[in-house]
């Protein structure tokens, strides 16, 4: 509970195996780390928090992460310069009273959200961002409310089954999609 746990430099690596709690704290990987914390299915936050891989090869690897807890302030998920955040295992992010921001910046970043299928969060901080090249795993990612989405043209991300987009907005830059 709070704090934080951070891997960094090439070739660490941090595996807690068996049964996580983690709650108010942020969890870094970069310089090429991997931090993996396989037990962790759910997680909540009352201060401001972050997740993030940063630089080529870093890796934070919460798959099997299904739930949140309620949440009140802001909540970071930042994949750049490279770096790999895995949250294959969430399917919903429903959090109206805090700010939630997904961004995957930079060429080789990475952002696994392959079982989001909505994302409820909190106008005017919450973001959806895919630029400079990364890519947001997102193929079932179908509803958005209060979330602001920026995307440059030069990343990746699904948007053909985008349906819906309430009380938020979409920025495109550049690109097709």
């Amino acid at each position: 509970t709070g704090g934080s746990l951070t891997a960094t430099g090439a070739g660490a690596t941090f595996t807690a195996n068996g049964t996580t709690n983690v709650a108010d704290a942020n969890l870094t990987a970069s310089g090429g780390a991997s931090l993996t914390l396989p037990g962790l299915t759910s997680y909540t936050e009352t201060a401001s928090t972050i997740f993030e891989a940063t630089g080529v090869n870093s890796t934070l690897n919460l798959s099997a992460l299904t739930s949140l807890g309620s949440m009140t302030n802001y909540w970071l998920v930042e994949d750049v310069a490279g770096g790999t955040v895995n949250l294959s295992g969430l399917a919903t992010v429903n959090e109206p009273n805090a700010g939630v921001q997904f961004t995957a910046d930079g060429s080789g970043s990475q952002l696994n959200l392959s079982a989001l299928t909505s994302f409820t969060s909190d106008p005017p901080s919450s973001r959806f961002t895919d630029t400079n090249s990364a890519t947001i795993m997102a193929p079932l990612l179908t509803a958005f409310n209060g979330v602001y989405i920026t995307l440059d043209g030069s990343g990746t991300v699904a948007t053909s089954q985008w349906a819906s987009l309430t009380g938020g907005s979409l920025t495109v830059t550049g690109g097709s999609y």
